[in-house]
Formats: structure tokens, sequence, C-alpha cells
């Protein structure tokens, strides 16, 4: 689990457009399991079982915050509590439309999408995705996808 949060390997990126920064990092199928579990897995049988249940998508984390990482995201640059309100839904119903992956020569949709709301608490938001797999490229090279945002 450390080796897949140590950025040196290559599970996550991370961009500057105009005053925001995105983070994405990858999810392995196996650290996925690991922290989903509700139980103990006692081997590494049952760990493996949970990691095939879940074969065919794979996983990202999607956090956006401020360049400054002072101001949330959420109230950066907006002129009416009309405009907070209106990014909520944005980010809660409507961006999961707005975002695919590129593997290959695939378009990928974003299957399922999750906002995780936090409320201030941390500088970011940050949102679940979850793509299908390309069968016809190698699951494990990370360099042939692109976030589409």
């Amino acid at each position: 689990m450390l080796w897949v949060k140590d950025v040196k390997n290559g599970l996550e990126a991370d961009s500057l457009f105009g005053n925001y920064q995105f983070i994405l990092r990858y999810i392995p199928l196996e650290y996925k399991a690991l922290n989903d579990q509700d139980t103990f897995f006692r081997s590494t049988t049952e760990l493996y079982r949970k990691v095939n249940q879940m074969q065919g998508y794979q996983y990202y984390i999607l956090e956006i915050a401020t360049k400054d990482h002072h101001t949330d995201v959420l109230k950066n640059d907006i002129q009416s509590i009309k405009e907070y309100y209106a990014r909520i839904q944005y980010f809660s119903f409507l961006m999961q439309n707005d975002i695919s992956l590129q593997q290959g020569d695939k378009l990928l949709p974003c299957k399922l999408f999750q906002f995780e709301r936090d409320y201030g608490i941390s500088p970011y938001q940050r949102f679940i995705l979850v793509f299908p797999e390309n069968k016809e490229v190698n699951r494990n090279n990370l360099s042939n996808r692109t976030l589409l945002y």
C-alpha cells in the first residue's frame, strides 16, 4: 500500500491549468480491495477473490485544487451563492458526462463517478472515477492513458 502512495512509482500525474491544479491517481485493484474491505483478509486467496470481483474496471481518484491550495474550488471566483450551488450540482451530477479516458485508440466513458464533498475541510475537491478496462491494452502500462476533461 505504501508503494502505491509513493509518487515516484508513476501512479500519479498532476497538471496546472490556469488557477487550478489537477491530480490524477491510478488505484490498482489490489490496493482498492485492501482499502475497501470490511473484514480482515485471512489469506492472499481471499484478497484475490475480491480483486477478481472488480476485474473489468479501472479506478482513479481525481483531485482538483486551486493553485495556492488556500481557496476552496467551489468558492473560487464565484459571483453569487447561486453560482456556488450550481458548482455543487455540477460536481455531484453533471461532471461525469464531461470526463472520459483515452486509452490506446479507445475513448472510454466514465461509468461510475462519485464526488466526495468534504465541506471545506481539505484544499481540494475529490472525485472517484471508474472506467471500463480496455482489454486490448496491457493493464499495467499506464503511459498510454489520458484523462479528458
